[in-house]
């Protein structure tokens, strides 16, 4: 779950930029979805609901945080951030340990967001295993 300044706009932008599709909607929360499974959520930064505040007020939304994709239209959702005016952090490189083109840009709450192509630069499906217990990483697929 991310804190947002604005639920609706980080909202439109991840369902712009990576394909999501809104599973709940509204400004105070909203759940993202990706081929009808829940990948994200966002919490309005004001609202308190039944917990509290998420956010320390005063410390920048994004600070320290990196949210991971891996994207199997990686050329297309670069072409989607790069328009939609998101700052870049990094442009896109080949990740020399995973093998894997990446690309990290700022949404528009300030989290570093990074997406990964799904296939090795250097042959093969994979580059690299997640297939150990506690490892989780969404691999957003067309289908």
């Amino acid at each position: 779950m991310l804190v947002s300044s604005d639920v609706e706009r980080s909202s439109a932008f991840y369902r712009s930029v990576l394909g999501f599709t809104s599973g709940h909607g509204g400004p105070g929360y909203e759940q993202l979805l990706h081929n009808g499974e829940l990948v994200m959520q966002l919490h309005d930064r004001g609202e308190e609901d039944h917990h509290g505040s998420l956010a320390t007020e005063g410390v920048p939304l994004g600070n320290g945080v990196l949210v991971w994709f891996e994207v199997s239209d990686f050329d297309a959702a670069v072409e989607r951030a790069q328009a939609s005016g998101a700052p870049v952090v990094r442009e896109v490189e080949t990740n020399p340990n995973a093998k894997q083109r990446e690309y990290w840009f700022k949404d528009p709450d300030g989290y570093t967001v990074g997406g990964m192509s799904t296939e090795s630069e250097h042959g093969g499906d994979k580059a690299w295993s997640r297939d150990y217990p506690g490892e989780h990483a969404w691999k957003l697929r067309k289908r």
